[in-house]
């Protein structure tokens, strides 16, 4: 057996939970658009920077993930945050589509 796979056996041995991940070229995009443009989503802007920054590379035979982890290694910048606030503040009380409002529909 290759190297590389029994030092991934030997690690998933001795984990209880594993995410398994596949980076495909869309990551990179995605996460330009946010980190570098400051483009901001409805949710989850983050939660693919979040996962890939917190987590702990098994197997990665050309070395992307640790490019892409190394290349978005960056702090939050304020313009991010402030577009992240923006475009999710109508949507938690004061418009029709609210998750308030879906949220009270669905109490009904």
């Amino acid at each position: 057996m290759n190297k590389q796979i029994t030092e991934l056996v030997h690690e998933l041995s001795l984990i209880k939970q594993v995410d398994a991940i596949v980076l495909a070229g869309w990551i990179d995009n995605a996460l330009k658009e946010v980190l570098l443009k400051h483009n901001a989503g409805l949710g989850f802007t983050m939660c693919f920077w979040h996962n890939l920054l917190h987590s702990k590379i098994l197997f990665d035979r050309e070395e992307n993930a640790a490019k892409i982890k190394n290349k978005y290694s960056i702090p939050l910048l304020k313009e991010l945050k402030e577009n992240i606030i923006k475009r999710n503040y109508l949507v938690l009380k004061d418009s029709l589509p609210s998750y308030y409002h879906q949220i009270e529909k669905a109490i009904e």
